[in-house]
């Protein structure tokens, strides 16, 4: 019983540590899919937080219209993202391709018109994306928990 006995066992620990990080690792898609919802959510209300500093005189027009046209660039990125998650039910991915193009559209006509964002549209918007993120998180654990059975 020397290194050779020593140095065998921690390979064994160690390759069963790797074996167990490895799969903590792997998310289900439905969580991967909410994050991006969560994401482009955060655009929305981002948006809505930029033009209230605007109105306050805390930002300069500049200030919103450069946040408005790097959010439409940004929530189009990921719209792109969420339709490739085929792990998703279409009736899920389609409203979230909606939710994304209409709060994409809305960035868009706000910094090319230089105008006030429509704040309720925008709150709506934000609304249902989180709630569509909810919705797909509590698939992914109804699934995990029903392979489990």
């Amino acid at each position: 019983m020397g290194w050779t006995s020593v140095s065998s066992v921690s390979c064994v620990v160690a390759s069963v540590a790797v074996v167990l990080v490895a799969g903590a690792c792997h998310r289900p898609p439905q969580i991967a899919f909410a994050r991006l919802l969560e994401q482009a959510a955060s655009w929305a209300a981002s948006a809505e937080f930029a033009d209230a500093m605007r109105t306050w005189g805390r930002v300069p027009q500049a200030y919103v219209h450069g946040l408005l046209q790097h959010g439409t660039e940004e929530v189009t990125a990921l719209q792109a993202e969420l339709s490739s998650f085929d792990d998703i039910s279409p009736s899920m991915r389609l409203k979230a391709l909606t939710l994304c193009g209409r709060l994409a559209a809305t960035l868009q006509s706000s910094a090319q018109g230089g105008r006030q964002a429509n704040v309720d549209d925008l709150r709506g918007i934000e609304a249902q994306l989180r709630d569509l993120a909810s919705s797909s998180r509590s698939g992914a654990t109804g699934a995990s928990s029903g392979g489990a059975r």
